[in-house]
């Protein structure tokens, strides 16, 4: 839904075909007191996510833009009511999933894979550096922002430790945990992960 409760934005695929939904799909914007459907970009095909801007003046979303790597995308903005699209991530070089607008519209937050970890980050709309927010050997994931800005609320979970609620700084990346949801763990090892890497993949 768009801020003021008149536009619906959704993504179309021409059909539900696994290949259509991730590689044809365009995003589309419906008025809900006309029913009149547009196209939000130009473009034929690989757009998910749409997100609406606080102020509903923009829409971020997922585009692919390499043919050679379908499953990578970018993080895009356009203008609500049409216009040219801005690649705010073409430097990036892992693919970003759940976009979150921060309160005041002018930080875009994601959610991003490095090989077997997951981490946060953030980039100003209008393009500029990217931030990691948080770090470490763990997968973080499930990101809330706070209405104040400041603070974020997301699950976290290591090799070693299970999945609990944190929350963190969004200025430090600092994170408190604030759940013991395997209590029942506390008395056992976990058992220990590595990594093994080959030329052409991780495991």
């Amino acid at each position: 839904w768009s801020p003021d409760g008149k536009r619906i934005a959704f993504v179309s695929a021409p059909s539900p075909k696994t290949d259509h939904l991730m590689f044809s799909a365009t995003i589309q914007v419906v008025d809900v007191e006309t029913q009149e459907i547009r196209k939000l970009t130009a473009a034929d095909g690989g757009e998910n996510s749409p997100r609406w801007s606080p102020d509903g003046k923009w829409i971020a979303f997922l585009y692919r833009t390499d043919d050679a790597n379908r499953l990578q995308k970018d993080i895009y903005t356009v203008p609500s009511e049409g216009g040219a699209p801005a690649n705010l991530t073409s430097d990036f070089d892992h693919n970003e999933i759940a976009l979150i607008w921060s309160p005041a519209g002018d930080i875009i937050y994601f959610e991003a894979a490095d090989r077997v970890r997951r981490h946060f980050y953030a980039v100003p709309k209008n393009g500029g550096e990217i931030r990691q927010i948080t770090h470490g050997d763990c997968v973080t994931s499930d990101m809330s922002i706070a209405s104040d800005g400041n603070k974020y609320l997301c699950r976290r979970e290591a090799p070693d430790t299970p999945a609990d609620l944190c929350v963190g700084s969004i200025r430090t990346g600092e994170l408190k945990q604030i759940t013991k949801l395997n209590p029942q763990l506390a008395d056992f090892a976990q058992s220990k992960t590595r990594v093994i890497r080959d030329r052409k993949s991780v495991v």
